[in-house]
């Protein structure tokens, strides 16, 4: 049997990923990822190896499409504190599906894989660093032009933002409003203009 073409593998990767998002990698069988991805069991493997494979590729699929909407939101030309809550936005609306919210894949990857994977618990790191990069790029930004003060540390910063960022995804999951994650957004944007070295 040949390989799947390229295009047919990006769209069954990108079915794959919305099922390991919906339901977890535990709860997805191969059949469950047949069915979605509409390819025979061969052609899953011919092109992406056995589940865990598949489910590396898809972090890695999720990663790229996440750091790809964040870095256009980044170069759009904002003050940074406008830029930064967009960035937050950005993300709650890539993770919202039927108007409730599925969480970060990489956050629930790493609640559910992160204490037994440690290739997968790599990957989540990866990812979540690649965010931290972006958030640092904008603090950086918001320095050069005095909007933040020069005593902001941009990498603690944006490791601040990014854990901020999973705690309102978190709420999201569970249902929180929309009244209840604006505050948080806020809440977590005001304080990190405070982040400052210490002795």
């Amino acid at each position: 049997m040949p390989r799947p073409r390229e295009f047919e593998i990006e769209a069954a990767l990108d079915r794959a990923l919305e099922v390991f998002w919906t339901r977890g990698y535990d709860a997805t069988s191969l059949d469950d990822l047949q069915r979605a991805m509409r390819l025979s069991r061969s052609s899953i493997y011919m092109a992406f190896g056995a589940k865990h494979a598949l489910f590396l590729a898809c972090l890695e699929r999720y990663t790229r499409k996440v750091g790809a909407a964040l870095s256009a939101g980044a170069a759009q030309p904002l003050p940074a504190s406008r830029l930064l809550d967009r960035l937050i936005t950005t993300v709650l609306e890539l993770t919202s599906v039927g108007g409730g919210s599925r969480g970060c894949f990489l956050g629930n990857t790493s609640l559910e894989l992160g204490g037994r994977d440690p290739v997968a618990r790599r990957r989540v790191r990866s990812g979540l660093r690649a965010v931290e990069g972006i958030f640092a790029q904008v603090v950086r930004r918001g320095i050069a032009e005095g909007e933040f003060r020069t005593t902001v540390q941009p990498a603690r910063a944006a490791q601040f933002l990014t854990s901020g960022l999973q705690g309102i995804l978190v709420m999201a999951k569970t249902g929180a409003n929309r009244t209840t994650l604006a505050a948080l957004r806020k809440a977590i944007l005001s304080a990190v203009t405070r982040l400052e070295e210490r002795p």
